[in-house]
């Protein structure tokens, strides 16, 4: 009997840490980070908006990057003065909403070809979401160290977390 225990006992918890996003990230680093989301989004346009649906796999830390197709376009980015408003809304409810956080040099990554900066970290689910929730973004005065790549400009949402 204390064999099936101990055996049982190994079980759940081989099966909670495999289930755990610590062993996701850690082992499953190509699956965990795949991006739940991505499109062309222009920020160098006031008034420009995108509606965002959220479907996601993970309970974890989420971010929201803006990227271009240039591994160098980002290495002089100082703190600029576009600004883009976010709302998550769910079942006609906005449940958070405010400003992105300033494009910051601090908050940039280079791969292959592509420069991107992160913009907005959030936690999912939100509480009071349902299963139709959206992310609305909205550009209310344009991020001008973008203009060279207006029309190129991608946003991206993936796992934001850190299994460090």
């Amino acid at each position: 009997m204390k064999y099936l225990t101990l055996i049982g006992i190994l079980l759940v918890g081989a099966f909670v840490l495999f289930n755990s996003n610590w062993f996701q990230a850690f082992f499953l680093y190509e699956h965990f980070y795949e991006k739940i989301y991505c499109a062309p989004f222009d920020v160098t346009k006031k008034g420009e908006s995108i509606i965002i649906p959220i479907q996601f796999k993970y309970n974890t830390s989420y971010g929201l990057a803006l990227s271009v197709p240039d591994r160098y376009a980002l290495d002089s980015l100082k703190k600029d003065n576009g600004q883009i408003k976010y709302r998550f809304i769910s079942k006609g409810h906005v449940l958070k909403e405010g400003m992105t956080i300033p494009p910051i040099r601090e908050n940039t990554t280079f791969t292959n070809n592509t420069s991107s900066v992160d913009i907005l970290i959030f936690d999912l689910p939100l509480p009071g979401a349902e299963k139709d929730l959206t992310l609305e973004l909205v550009v209310l005065s344009p991020m001008t160290f973008f203009n060279d790549y207006s029309g190129l400009i991608t946003c991206f949402i993936n796992p934001y977390y850190n299994p460090d």
